[in-house]
């Protein structure tokens, strides 16, 4: 407490002691003021944690402490850090000033007193005996300290608290050593209300409330165990201060006491509230203020000094405990296992069983259980080959009779585990193999980047043996690395797929994943992605792995296996959009059987080439498309005729815009083979027996005849006509199927693909049958022939095709105008007048080779050639070459486009 204090200077001069004194009033001066301005919550919150850590210092230090540098844990003055911690203060580091005892002795005649009556002595005359004596002198001074922060040197052993964890038996020792140290009982109960504790001052007891959480008991603990000590009249001395105290006193008091511990103990305090303490200290005096706080600080220190105390005698006791009650697991074979013998051993741990059985002689192995005992332990076999039980038990050292290998099983697992965790996107894979491969490593390097790994690589790569003695593992340490092995030869991993981003052999040198096929590279990604853990399916590996072996660019297919880890994790129902994405990127290609990571280590490298192989480029040729032989040497030669193709050996290609071009034109050939008009023409023109249903349209006109007979149509004088019908569905007519089979499958097993309705009245049926066509009403009873139906569907097809020839015409004709010549009129007169019988002659050969085969242009060469002989043989002399080539082109061209709408034979 600051009440007055007694300041003697002992200096040479009058000055010096004005200095001191000045300075232990000005900081006196200033401990009031902060005083003052401690009741204000977060302040006097932060005075608490600071008194947590030196509740062994005086209020007045403490206060000064927390005013001056309130997170500091350990302070010490200069000399002390050098001559106890072989620590330094750092240069530029502001002392704390704090208040030293400095006590001084004086010398005083004091009269004698009896040492066994205690009386004054007296002399021979009378008179009191006097005698010198020496009284001491209470003073203080400032001195600087400085916190541990403030300082380098030497690492401070473990002078921390242990703060309470979440185990189980830490819990119990403390609320052991609480109770123990609590001046009175405590008992746990059902208490009604909301209150989770009270101290009783009667009956002398404290009751919590059970069922708690362990964080809340032992706060609801301190807190009224610092009651019990603060304010039960028995237990404190001065009766008349504690009935003189209020019931808010009483709580600043216990609370402040409880948080202060708490917080000593590092248990949670974020619910403690201090809002209250300005309203409490508002109507204080300075001296009743100063009276609490120190009543507050003594309390804490007792209560954290007992339970500390306590705790660690628990601890002690827990330790003996520990150590009677040690046992290891100890398995005992040889190599192949048909030989074993596992052994409880009790009186050692791990490290002291590995520490015993590396120091055996020979004569030791032959008995290592008579060995054991020999040193204190007590051995038990709980299993042998017979038994075939060893693997139901944990096992904690390993020794091998054959190989006299002993392995520390814990420190087996956590080099098992640290192999075993995920590679990160940062570390730096690298696989070492000694000479001629016989045994090898991989370890990643978790503080480099690529470049700087590689380049110490090479250095190493270029030492001589006198330069080091081939251990890589130490000199990539000692520059720096940081190691971690993930599989070896040696049984960690062993059998684990092999991933690296460098491969250092001491044979061969050093090598780069990059340097790697296509296909290795996206296997050694998959590799070091599944480190540790399954990620993909055997569909997706395979995936990424043809992924960039088509396309040959890893950055897009290390993306695509990052992306589709993420949505397996993340977003699976993205999973699947995911894969077809990619799938779609690969099904663009081409060819399926090449990729461009084979055209790239042909030789061939221009990114406007895509590969074929020969069957695909025969096939595209055929195709008119425009097809290259690929060389070695990157050149690439455009392939005129069949026989330059099949003679070629080597990879074959087309430009991307060519490849492109054949794609849309495929598209739009597709969209028109597919459009209603010539599945329409395909069933009324078809080589194939087929049969078609046509339902009505959902139009104004039709709706009042949906489902009608033909007795109703006809009453009503409504036609069935070709322009209130869709087409719906199409299918090969198979033989001995009749219009009845037809309506029972449409109304019983309709097929998956057909998206109209049962087969029902109104609906037509058209049967295309040994190349005739009739349409069928699907009336009340049975059908009813509808001949009309089927001449609509006629004459609406050959008007079509009347309209493609007059096209086709128009077409000509502007050619042969573009070459008509200035001087032979009568030539391109004769061209055009003999036009006619070039269509005629065309268009007779075109449909008897349509309906011949499939595809009646799959050699478009030939076509045009023989196209062009047939103009030639017709054309006058004098017409020019270029001109019947032409012509011939066009015409194949509006073949091609016929060959979309087939044509009535008729």
């Amino acid at each position: 407490m600051i009440i007055n204090f007694l300041i003697i200077i002992q200096g040479n001069t009058m000055a010096d002691a004005k200095t001191e004194k000045q300075k232990v009033q000005e900081i006196t001066e200033k401990l009031e003021q902060g005083i003052k301005e401690l009741f204000e919550s977060e302040k006097y919150k932060t005075y608490l944690n600071t008194m947590s850590k030196f509740h062994n210092y005086s209020f007045n230090n403490t206060m000064l402490i927390a005013m001056q540098k309130p997170d500091a844990t350990l302070v010490a003055g200069f000399k002390a850090w050098q001559k106890n911690f072989d620590r330094h203060v750092k240069k530029g580091e502001k002392g704390i000033r704090i208040l030293a005892p400095a006590p001084y002795k004086i010398k005083e005649e004091q009269e004698k007193l009896d040492p066994v009556t205690g009386e004054i002595m007296l002399d021979k005359n009378g008179m009191p005996i006097t005698e010198e004596v020496e009284i001491k002198i209470p003073a203080f001074r400032v001195v600087p300290v400085f916190d541990v922060s403030q300082t380098d040197g030497k690492e401070l052993p473990d002078i921390g608290v242990n703060e309470l964890s979440g185990r189980v038996e830490d819990y119990e020792d403390f609320m052991q050593a609480l109770t123990e140290v609590s001046p009175v009982p405590i008992t746990y109960e059902d208490i009604e209300g909301e209150a989770k504790g009270y101290f009783h001052t009667t009956d002398h007891r404290i009751a919590i409330q059970e069922g708690m959480s362990q964080s809340q008991t032992v706060k609801t603990a301190i807190h009224e165990v610092a009651h019990a000590k603060l304010h039960d009249r028995e237990q404190n001395q001065d009766i008349d201060a504690v009935l003189d105290k209020d019931r808010n006193t009483k709580e600043v008091e216990a609370e402040s006491v409880a948080y202060t511990v708490c917080q000593h103990f590092g248990i949670d305090t974020s619910d403690y509230s201090f809002g209250y303490i300005a309203g409490w200290s508002s109507d204080r005096d300075m001296k009743e203020l100063k009276s609490s706080l120190d009543i507050i600080r003594k309390t804490a220190s007792e209560l954290i000094t007992g339970i500390e105390d306590r705790l660690a005698e628990l601890q002690k006791d827990r330790a003996v405990e520990q150590e009677q009650n040690k046992e290891s697991i100890l398995l005992i074979q040889n190599d192949d296992l048909t030989q074993y013998s596992l052994v409880s051993v009790v009186g050692m741990d791990r490290q002291e069983l590995m520490d015993v059985l590396s120091a055996m002689s020979e004569d030791n192995k032959l008995s290592i259980q008579a060995y054991l005992e020999s040193k204190g332990a007590w051995t038990t076999e709980i299993a042998n080959e017979d038994t075939k039980e060893f693997g139901e038990y944990h096992l904690d050292v390993r020794y091998n009779t054959d190989t006299e290998e002993l392995v520390d099983m814990k420190e087996r697992k956590e080099i098992y585990d640290r192999a075993m965790e995920p590679v990160a996107a940062g570390d730096v894979v690298v696989k070492f193999s000694g000479s001629m491969g016989s045994e090898w490593e991989i370890s990643k390097i978790t503080n480099m980047s690529p470049d700087e790994v590689k380049k110490l690589l090479y250095d190493m790569a270029l030492l001589n043996e006198n330069e080091w003695d081939g251990d890589y593992n130490l000199y990539l340490k000692e520059h720096g690395a940081e190691m971690t092995l993930i599989s070896s030869s040696a049984g960690l991993n062993e059998h684990a797929p092999q991933f690296f981003d460098f491969a250092y052999d001491a044979d061969i040198g050093v090598s780069a994943s990059t340097e790697l096929s296509a296909i290795q590279q996206a296997e050694n990604l998959i590799n070091r992605m599944e480190h540790g853990a399954t990620v993909f399916t055997d569909d997706e590996r395979n995936l990424i792995v043809n992924y960039n072996y088509k396309l040959d660019d890893m950055e897009k297919t290390r993306e695509l296996a990052e992306k589709l880890a993420y949505m397996i994790e993340n977003q699976p129902v993205n999973e699947a959009l995911t894969v077809i994405d990619a799938q779609a990127e690969i099904d663009a290609l081409p060819d399926g059987r090449i990729g461009l990571s084979e055209m790239h280590e042909y030789g061939y490298s221009w990114n406007e080439m895509l590969p074929l192989t020969k069957d695909k480029a025969t096939e595209l040729f055929g195709e008119d498309v425009a097809v290259y032989q690929l060389h070695e040497d990157g050149s690439e030669t455009l392939i005129e005729d069949l026989e330059e193709l099949k003679e070629h050996e080597g990879i074959f290609g087309v430009e991307k815009d060519d490849w492109s071009a054949y794609l849309e034109h495929q598209s739009m050939k597709q969209e028109l083979e597919e459009s209603p008009a010539n599945r329409e023409a395909q069933l009324l023109f078809g080589s194939e027996d087929r049969f078609g249903i046509y339902q009505l349209k959902d139009t104004e006109e039709a709706r009042d005849i949906h489902f009608m007979g033909m007795d109703y149509l006809e009453s009503k004088g409504i036609a069935v006509t070709k322009e209130n019908y869709d087409l719906l569905y199409t299918a090969p007519l198979e033989g001995g199927t009749n219009l009845e089979d037809i309506y029972t499958r449409f109304n019983i097993d309709r097929p998956a693909d057909f998206r109209g309705h049962s087969l029902s009245v109104s609906d037509v049926v058209v049967l295309h049958q040994n190349g005739e066509n009739t349409s069928h009403y699907v009336d009340s009873f049975g059908y009813r022939e509808v001949p009309e139906f089927t001449k609509e569907l006629m004459a609406e097809h050959t008007q079509e095709q009347t309209l493609v020839i007059d096209e086709t015409t128009e077409i000509l004709s502007e050619i042969a105008q573009e070459h008509a010549d200035d001087e032979p009129d009568r030539e391109n007169e004769v061209f055009l007048v003999n036009y006619n019988e070039w269509r005629e002659v065309s268009m007779l050969d075109f449909e008897q080779n349509y309906f011949a085969i499939d595809d009646p242009y799959a050699d478009g060469d030939f076509r045009l050639l023989h196209l062009q002989s047939q103009i030639k043989d017709i054309t006058p002399a004098g017409v020019h070459c270029d001109t019947y080539e032409e012509a011939a082109a066009a015409l194949y061209e509006a073949e091609r486009e016929m060959a979309n709408m087939p044509f009535n034979k008729e």
